[in-house]
């Protein structure tokens, strides 16, 4: 029956209904767990009729009396009650529900009834506009979680509301089968093989945020049993419903008396006699700083009962609060100080105590949440929770804020305090400190509250792994980069021991201690990266005898004596789910030790007997031995290839004190806790963290875990590693997040870690654009930053390296001295925004907005090589970027395997739907492309929009995965439909192997067959945000980052999105080949644009790059980014992009045997714009040094020898003294080094060089090498130093040096005599103002 005929029937259910469970008896086996009436009509608890310690907690919740009695009544925004967790529920094969519920309205996912945490696991009476079902979610997986198998459930209850009227729902759960019932009947049903998850307190009328049920809600009842029809049936007896009368008794009001009131300087805190907080109060605006009174304490028992106070007396100066029943009390002390509140936990007399919530409260002002801080504000007041001593445990659920702090009898349950500042927002930040300052907590001059504003804060750093002999040229490195700090990576010889590396410091930890001072000699600040707890499997502490206090995560006895030469060790319990059976850096290992003996497995039996099998025996260089039957065997804890110490072990004391020599010994003034995660547990990490910190005499500190007893030190938030693909899309959600520190935590932002790559077998590496739009973006909100992945002597995997740092140099140098105004900044922070940051020619600082519009040749002749492209500026010259792509191996190659056949639609087990959206399957033997069969794709969309409609369809892979090698891309026919919808496919790499999610996109904008051919290189991820995914986005390294491991394939799946509104989409898809990429040659590339072409007289091999900027400036580069030449295409004029809509084409001699792919970027660009602070609030210091893009000089034919550059006029004072003009003239090496060797130079040199400036010249009477470059820094001395860096020959300047004048200087390099044909000099100048 439908549930509008369920509507009809009500009135008959009350003459079947059974009386005795209508009228609420219940047997002693019923399988209750809560039955709340609402019947109290007043206060703020609705008890629980099964459990005393059950009592709902009611939140801006009204009272409502009529024929039915008392009922609950929601207002609809931000009004609910909270049920305590039911861990009886979790795990059960059985569960009902059923509940009255009246409705005045709906919205967005004001639920009945949230059954805790939603994913992983959970349970949902789920609302939606008009309509009404059941949900519950698979236990264990989470939603959008690479490498995990979140699944859901579905039954319906309504489809259209009923407004005013009584409705009784009944959700009955017998795995594996859901059945709802509305008033009594069946009116739903659906498969469900997964027990019932529950975790956390439950919600009723509401999901989160502020959207909550508006109507009546009575008699909600809860069982740990499958009810059988006619119980549901006596439940829904509507006597006292058939009316939609009722009278509103008024808001649930606390009717507790003052018990206690202590006061801060800035705030008035009462507690009431009931055991709630009653009031916060804001001395001066009198605003009220809490959402809702509610109990202060709660304590959960081992068996998971949670005890709460209702009632509370003062005695010597505690609050206690004695639990019914006998159950035990607890007592808590606050003291006022004069900017702040503590609260210690100071009693407990409970039996079986887990966890004591000795203080919890729920903040009104929650437009910022900051877990970190504990932090709920707005722009005028704030609440802010800190806990004062490392065995708190905090959490502050969001976006409805309720803090708490709680301890456990793991680490103590009395004795830890916490700290409360509330207040006006100015006044945060002195409260803190305060608090910082009194308490026992670790103190930091540039961490905590004292991180918002601090100078040492707002540098970027350069991630360095320097060696002594290199210190020179990392320095230089960082000064082009306008970094203010070197960071000192990979400086030790294993983790554990940090004793610094030989190849780096030959002389130890002197040397280190010398080449620090260097760094701060040359104006930077040294800092080291640390991997926190981390130990190295090759660290004395693990090998040849592992250390004891190596943490184990899970504990096993052995069944049967073990000999040393024994494959296979049986233990007596069942291995956790949780053991990985391979030694991964993202997986948890596979490492046990026995005694002194550590051991590696590779397969587990999980049946009796348990087993770790096909065993490596004295892992790890210890020593295999025999053990005795009943000895311990211990799982051990990994993660980064490492082990960890017990956060409590006289190890973990040891590392902190390693760690705080170096630093210490060095005077260094930055740290990194990288790695922190690894500890798997909020106390371990947090206790090392403070271990080495308060062994270090200060600094700047930054940490991989964001956790909040770290905030007192962390003087910056928000370091993500780089990027792969898609790497604006990337920063902008890095933006999103990070631009909200300040607010949210007070702390400053960090936006790093960012890598200019090179390309690699994965992807091609990073353009300029790139970069700039990083440094863009974080000048913009004037957060640091910092770069790694290079390296100042080695050969740079991009070859555009000093020009990427030169221009990200410019863009932090203006952000140090804070030098364009707050209406530029807005303009340049708008997300999705290109800017160039160049002078004019009067030397001034200036964007220039730019639109890059990227189109994909797939393959040449299949329509994509004509398209439209937009340009939003004023019409201008034809300005692109044409790179040539990889090819692929044809569909038939002898290389090629099998990915997907579809031959088994059985296999097909991934598949599921957004709401709304119907998919289905099956086999096509007639309409054959390729493979000798289809598969034919069908999804319907019953909703009113595209957006969010998607469908999946896939494969999964259990261990040991799926191979696709040797292939890198992926060949496939599809018949498309023509319904504008998209086809993505999907591989994916499971957690263990690095999670990665490789998205592909095919946009259905064709009809009749296609050859598609895919390039795991070529990862869809900037168009992620487009769409609406089951799966997130965000700095999700599976996304952006990790590669396809392609020897272990987890998943491989068909996405359908945009499915039309109430439309369908049908296609056909021939079987998935996995084939090689291959590199080809396109010729004579040309763009055809208004009817003139463009003709580029090169060859260009995939990943070969042209630049076009002008008639005369074209530059062809290789894949590294390394020029090739400068050459004019064959056009007398360039053909102008007019404003608007522009159609091009792209052609090209193709390859043989290939398609012809490629990738056009056209470049229009705007009006420049910016404006500058006045020029006394400048910090004129920070723009000291002025670096120059290096010019790369391929011939001295008056043209590629010549360019500009500028000398800066707006200084204050107007016109200040000529600046010192640092000069570099080097003949790069042209071949790898490893290619040289045996081999015959190439001849290149350079015979004394002559720079002129203007009409002014220098000339320098050396003959330059391959290998070799000039240095003059000072004017008047100049140095030649060899590959090496030593020195070759040096001299003085003869004559006066050239002097740059304000605005631009024509600079010409030129020699005695004519070069080799494979002439290069690269010239670097640097600007110093004194």
């Amino acid at each position: 029956m439908n549930a509008e005929a369920a509507l009809s029937v009500m009135a008959l259910v009350g003459m079947m209904a059974l009386a005795s469970t209508a009228t609420g008896g219940e047997g002693p086996d019923s399988g209750v767990l809560g039955r709340w009436s609402f019947d109290e009509g007043r206060g703020v608890y609705s008890a629980n009729a099964v459990d005393p310690t059950g009592d709902a907690e009611l939140h801006q919740a009204s009272w409502a009396q009529g024929e039915f009695g008392t009922a609950l009544r929601l207002t609809g925004s931000d009004s609910y009650a909270i049920l305590p967790a039911m861990p009886q529920l979790d795990g059960s094969d059985e569960m009902s529900l059923a509940v009255w519920v009246y409705w005045e309205g709906t919205g967005q996912y004001p639920n009945i009834l949230t059954g805790g945490t939603w994913s992983p696991g959970g349970f949902l009476i789920f609302v939606r506009d008009r309509t009404c079902s059941f949900r519950m979610g698979r236990p264990g997986h989470r939603h959008g979680a690479a490498g995990e198998a979140w699944t859901e459930a579905s039954a319906p209850f309504l489809s259209e509301l009923p407004l005013k009227q009584w409705v009784h729902l009944a959700a009955i759960f017998k795995r594996p089968q859901i059945t709802t019932y509305v008033n009594g009947q069946k009116v739903g049903s659906a498969r469900w093989d997964y027990p019932v998850g529950q975790n956390g307190d439950l919600q009723v009328g509401r999901w989160s945020g502020s959207a909550s049920h508006a109507g009546l809600i009575d008699e909600l009842r809860i069982y740990r049993r499958a009810l059988e029809a006619e119980e549901v049936l006596a439940l829904a007896n509507p006597a006292g419903r058939q009316t939609a009368d009722y009278r509103d008794l008024g808001p649930a009001k606390s009717e507790a008396k003052e018990l206690a009131r202590y006061e801060t300087r800035w705030a008035t805190l009462v507690v009431g006699d009931d055991g709630a907080l009653l009031s916060l109060k804001e001395k001066g605006t009198g605003r009220e700083l809490l959402a809702t009174p509610q109990p202060v304490l709660a304590v959960e028992q081992k068996q998971g009962r949670r005890l709460q106070a209702r009632q509370m007396r003062l005695d010597s100066g505690l609050l206690i609060a004695d639990f019914p029943r006998g159950a035990g009390s607890a007592a808590i002390h606050i003291e006022a100080k004069d900017q702040y509140f503590t609260v210690t936990a100071a009693d407990l007399k409970v039996p079986d105590a887990k966890r004591f919530t000795f203080f919890q409260l729920s903040p009104a002002p929650k437009e910022y949440i900051g877990n970190m801080a504990g932090l709920a504000s707005d722009d005028a007041s704030g609440v802010c929770l800190r806990s004062l001593a490392l065995e708190v445990d905090t959490s502050f659920h969001s976006p409805v804020p309720q803090f708490r702090a709680s301890t456990t009898a793991q680490h103590g349950l009395v004795g830890p305090s916490i700290g409360l500042a509330a207040g006006p927002r100015p006044q945060l930040i002195p409260m803190l400190r305060s608090m910082a300052e009194n308490e026992p907590v670790p103190k930091s001059r540039v961490g905590g509250p004292w991180s918002m504003g601090a100078e040492e804060t707002r540098g970027s750093y350069l991630f360095a792994d320097l060696a002594a002999k290199d210190t020179d040229a990392w320095i230089e490195m960082a000064r082009r980069g306008g970094f203010t700090n070197l960071h000192l990576h990979g400086w030790w010889s294993t983790l554990g021991h940090y004793e610094p590396r030989a190849a780096y410091f030959p002389g130890g930890l002197d040397e280190m201690k010398a080449t620090a001072e260097r760094i701060r000699a040359a104006g930077l600040k040294p800092g080291i990266h640390t991997l926190t707890a981390c130990i190295s499997p090759n660290d004395p502490w693990v090998t040849p005898v592992p250390s004891p206090h190596l943490i184990a995560s899970n504990h096993y006895t052995l069944a049967k004596p073990l000999s040393a030469t024994d494959k296979t060790i049986f233990v007596n319990e069942l291995p956790a789910q949780s053991h990985d059976v391979i030694w991964s850096y993202s997986g948890n290992g596979n490492a046990l030790r026995v005694g002194s003996e550590l051991i590696r497995y590779a397969a587990i039996s999980r049946e009796q007997p348990y087993a770790f099998l096909e065993c490596e025996r004295g892992a790890f260089k210890t020593q295999a031995a025999a053990h005795a039957e009943g000895a311990g065997v211990d799982y051990l804890q990994q993660r980064y290839i490492a082990f960890y110490p017990d956060p409590q072990s006289p190890l973990a004391d040891e590392l902190a004190e390693r760690i705080a020599r170096v630093y210490n010994a060095c005077q260094l003034e930055m740290i990194y806790f990288d790695g922190s995660e690894g500890m798997r547990s909020r106390f371990g990490i947090d206790t090392m963290r403070w271990a080495i910190f308060q062994r270090l005499y200060g600094g700047v500190t930054e940490g991989s875990e964001w956790g909040h007893n770290s905030w007192w030190i962390h003087s910056r938030l928000g370091a993500w590693d780089h990027p792969v693909w898609a790497m604006k899309q990337f920063h902008d959600a890095h933006i999103r997040q990070a631009s909200r520190f300040r607010l949210t935590d007070l702390l400053e932002p960090q936006l790093g870690w960012w890598a200019p790559r090179g390309p690699s077998a994965i992807a091609r590496g990073h353009f300029p654009d790139e970069l700039e739009y990083f440094a863009a973006q974080n000048l913009a909100i004037d957060g640091p930053g910092s770069i790694q992945g290079v390296h100042a002597t080695a050969r740079p995997s991009n070859a555009r390296i000093d020009e990427l740092l030169t221009v990200l140099g410019w863009y932090e140098r203006l952000r140090l001295a804070r030098y364009f105004d707050q209406t530029t900044l807005q303009q340049v922070g708008q997300p999705g925004r290109d800017v160039r940051l160049r002078q004019n020619a009067a030397g001034q600082w200036q964007f220039i907005p730019a639109h890059l519009a990227k189109h994909r040749i797939s393959a040449v002749g299949n329509g994509s090589e004509h398209w439209v492209t937009e340009n939003p500026y004023a019409a201008q010259p034809l300005r692109a970027r044409l790179e040539a792509l990889y090819s692929v191996a044809p569909y038939d190659d002898a290389k090629a395997t099998m990915l997907a056949d579809f031959a088994d639609l059985d296999a097909l087990d991934n598949r599921r739907n957004a709401a709304g959206v119907t998919a289905r399957v099956e086999l096509e033997t007639t309409d054959v492309k390729a493979g000798g069969r289809s598969l034919r794709l069908q999804a319907a969309n019953a909703g009113d929009s595209a957006r969010g409609a998607w469908a999946q369809i896939g494969r999964t892979y259990k261990h040991p995965y799926f191979s696709m090698m040797p292939g890198d891309a992926l060949g496939l026919w599809v018949k498309g439909d023509g319904s504008g919808a998209l086809l993505n496919v999907q591989i994916r790499s499971p957690r263990e192997y690095h999670d990665c999610i490789s998205d592909h996109y095919i946009d259905l904008d064709f009809t009749g067959w296609r050859y598609v051919e895919i390039l795991l290189r070529e990862r869809d991820a900037e168009r992620l945000t487009d769409y609406v995914w089951p799966y997130g986005g965000g700095g999700s390294h599976a996304i952006y980052r990790n590669a396809v491991d392609r020897a272990h394939i987890s998943e491989v799946n068909l996405l359908l999105n945009e499915i039309p509104a109430k439309g369908k989409v049908d296609i056909l898809v021939s079987p998935i080949v996995s084939l090689t990429s291959r590199r080809a040659e396109l010729a004579s590339p040309s763009l055809e644009l208004g009817g003139s072409k463009v003709l580029f007289p090169v060859t260009l091999q995939s990943g070969q790059y042209i630049e076009l900027e002008g008639i005369d400036d074209c530059v062809l580069y290789d894949e590294r980014g390394e020029l090739i030449s400068r050459f004019r295409s064959q056009v007398e004029k360039l053909p102008r992009l007019a404003e608007g809509a522009n159609t091009i084409r792209f052609g090209c001699t193709p390859p043989q045997g290939h398609s012809a792919r490629a990738e056009i970027t056209v470049v229009s660009l705007g009006q420049p714009f910016g404006g500058r602070r006045p020029v006394a609030e400048i910090d004129w210091k920070r723009l000291d040094r002025e670096y120059d893009i290096p010019r790369i000089v391929t011939r001295l034919d008056g043209a590629d020898n010549v360019w500009n550059i500028v000398r800066r006029s707006d200084a204050p004072g107007g016109q200040e003294k000529p600046p010192v003009l640092e000069i570099e003239l080097a003949v790069p090496q042209r071949a790898k080094p490893e290619q040289q060797v045996g081999a015959k130079a190439s001849g290149a040199f350079l015979a004394e060089p002559v720079l002129a400036i203007g009409e002014q010249s220098v000339r320098f009477p050396v003959r330059l090498l391959e290998g070799q470059r000039l240095v003059c820094r000072d004017q008047a001395t100049w140095r030649v130093l060899g590959a090496d860096g030593a020195e070759v020959a040096t001299g003085q300047v003869a004559g006066a040096f050239p002097t740059l004048v304000p605005g631009a200087n024509r600079v010409t390099l030129a020699s005695q005599t004519q070069p080799a044909a494979d002439f290069r000099v690269i010239v670097k100048t640097v600007k110093v103002y004194r």
